[in-house]
């Protein structure tokens, strides 16, 4: 009679038997042998307040058989339960959220496509060749599991220096800010990583003699394919860019003021442009013009 509400003892072959009700737990039913009726009642004298504390936590045994086995692997780290807890809620990526990096690299350049409807091919091909060659090893690696280590271990895997080390680094963080601003991922792993150190070298600036050397080599090799490269690059100020996807369409030499036409697709400003034609250049161009469709340089963008 003076026994809690959901707890019964009784005599049992292996002794006294006590059981702890779904109604005292709140949970699981409980039940336990002791060799006599004093050792069965000390028990419940002491399991009563313990199941009292579970009750008003609102964990069941379950619960908190699992909190005390979370307690004893978190013990020699240093670290409580509520930090782990909230790290990992910040790294929680929830599964409709989880991407590879092939899917956000391909969402990616559907959206560069859906903002910039004028996208040059060429930087089209340059985003197209860097996020291709980091799937080859990432391609089906969720994003959110891929750490800085990761990252830098690639990176120096495949021995990129310099300016070459930085471009990878840029491209890999744009994609990795778009993956934070979808919530694919919590941080932007490629942010922590340092840019590689570039010495700049002074600009070299040729002599008359030097440039006259390097017009006339262009000159005399068979066909002279890039006569017209360098004598451009010498006289007419054009960006290295800008002269890779020029043709002799936007070269004007048979009217009144010749110029040089380059177009907005063209230009690094997305800006037409005229650039005009000056005598000591226009002979050059005169003598290497080829047919208008035909590139001024023999030069394929997708290969740089």
């Amino acid at each position: 009679a003076d026994l809690p509400y959901g707890v019964a003892v009784g005599k049992h072959s292996k002794g006294w038997r006590v059981r702890l009700g779904r109604k005292f737990t709140g949970g699981n039913v409980i039940e336990r042998y002791f060799p006599s009726l004093a050792d069965a009642k000390s028990w419940i004298e002491t399991e009563t307040p313990r199941q009292k504390q579970i009750q008003a936590a609102g964990l069941s045994p379950a619960e908190l058989s699992e909190a005390v086995a979370a307690f004893g692997q978190l013990r020699p780290l240093g670290v409580g339960l509520s930090t782990a807890v909230s790290s990992f809620i910040k790294s929680y990526i929830p599964p409709d959220r989880r991407k590879t990096f092939s899917q956000l690299a391909a969402e990616f350049m559907r959206d560069k496509r859906k903002k910039k409807k004028k996208l040059k091919g060429s930087t089209l091909k340059s985003y197209l060749g860097f996020y291709r060659r980091f799937s080859e090893t990432f391609n089906k690696t969720p994003v959110s599991q891929i750490r800085v280590k990761d990252i830098d271990t690639w990176l120096d895997d495949h021995d990129f220096e310099g300016i070459n080390y930085n471009n990878y680094l840029k491209h890999l963080r744009m994609v990795w800010d778009f993956a934070l601003d979808r919530k694919y991922a919590t941080e932007n792993v490629v942010s922590e990583i340092e840019p590689a150190t570039v010495l700049s070298k002074p600009v070299t600036i040729l002599t008359p003699d030097q440039a006259g050397a390097l017009l006339k080599a262009a000159k005399e090799d068979e066909g002279h394919p890039l006569l017209a490269y360098v004598a451009l690059a010498l006289f007419a100020g054009l960006r290295t860019r800008e002269l890779q996807q020029l043709t002799w369409t936007n070269i004007h030499l048979d009217t009144a003021r010749p110029v040089i036409e380059i177009t907005a697709e063209q230009a690094k400003t997305r800006r037409r442009r005229i650039v005009p034609v000056q005598q000591n250049l226009l002979g050059w161009l005169v003598f290497a013009r080829q047919a208008a469709p035909e590139p001024v340089i023999p030069y394929d963008p997708a290969s740089n």
